[in-house]
């Protein structure tokens, strides 16, 4: 069966005709809020961006109008029912997919404020939490550590959930290997070296690149730049890594070897806007730019 293969799906215009169908199922029935969640994930998929956020809106806005009603009456009836009803998990998923691609972290922190306080129990709300956290602390210094704190407690929380089975769909990752990455990078930029190489390790078989980036990291960090080096030696062999040429070329600063320092700053320079893995090295790249001793070629 291949209808849900995206090249097939495209060709046979099925996400067209399902939007179709989810618009006339919304125009008759207004009030229901799978319709609408539904109908903005397929907006989404067709890139109609600014109308599925729309939708989105107008379905969280049913969920939490009618949910806590739902959920009352569904207690009533078995005193054992702990889940949110169908479709408010994915809704909020939905939203808060379409907000983090428009970077708006506030908007999309206050939707995890309503999933909480609507009673949501679901790992995808803690790491998208973190998600916004994390990019609030790249683009605010003065509030940087207030946000990074704010993300480490939201990653350690979706982590919590690990493995646990969940009756909606778990974001790729987001309590598992995906959590750990991103809770150990923001532990980097807390100054928490020994436990991000913990975290970085218990992820290296399922991100050896990131993995090893971020135990270098941590070792400049805690003052071991020989070890340092050594590892990032072999993953810029591997994996021709923009990070691991800043770093290195880092290391090779402090250790007083400047011809590696400036080929791997050239090369880090060169490479910066495709390659680089991690928005946080920037601050360190540009450092290292502005240092006398630098005589890297820019482009005009």
């Amino acid at each position: 069966h291949f209808g849900s293969v995206p090249d097939f799906r495209d060709a046979n215009k099925r996400d067209l005709r399902n939007l179709a169908l989810l618009r006339k199922e919304v125009a008759e029935d207004p009030d229901c809020w799978m319709s609408k969640v539904y109908l903005a994930c397929t907006l989404h998929t067709v890139g109609e961006k600014d109308e599925a956020i729309i939708v989105a809106d107008a379905a969280w806005t049913l969920i939490m109008r009618q949910v806590p009603e739902v959920v009352v009456r569904a207690k009533s009836l078995d005193p054992s029912f702990d889940h949110m009803p169908t479709g408010v998990v994915k809704g909020f998923t939905a939203f808060a997919q379409i907000l983090l691609e428009k970077s708006a972290y506030k908007a999309c922190l206050t939707l995890v404020g309503t999933a909480l306080e609507l009673g949501v129990d679901h790992p995808n709300t803690f790491f998208v939490a973190g998600v916004c956290y994390e990019n609030m602390a790249l683009a605010d210094p003065d509030n940087r550590m207030e946000f990074l704190v704010g993300a480490k407690n939201s990653y350690a929380a979706a982590l919590e959930y690990g493995e646990r089975p969940m009756k909606d769909t778990v974001l790729d990752g987001a309590s598992t290997w995906k959590a750990s990455l991103r809770l150990a990078t923001v532990l980097l930029q807390l100054g928490e070296q020994a436990s991000s190489i913990e975290l970085f390790r218990s992820i290296q078989n399922k991100e050896p690149e990131l993995a090893l980036l971020g135990i270098s990291e941590a070792l400049i960090g805690m003052s071991r730049p020989v070890e340092a080096l050594n590892l990032l030696r072999r993953v810029i062999e591997q994996h021709d890594s923009v990070d691991g040429e800043i770093l290195a070329a880092h290391i090779c600063l402090q250790l007083g070897e400047m011809a590696s320092f400036q080929t791997l700053l050239q090369c880090a320079y060169d490479g910066v806007k495709e390659g680089l893995k991690e928005t946080h090295r920037l601050k360190l790249l540009n450092e290292l730019l502005g240092h006398p001793a630098q005589s890297v070629r820019r482009v005009s």
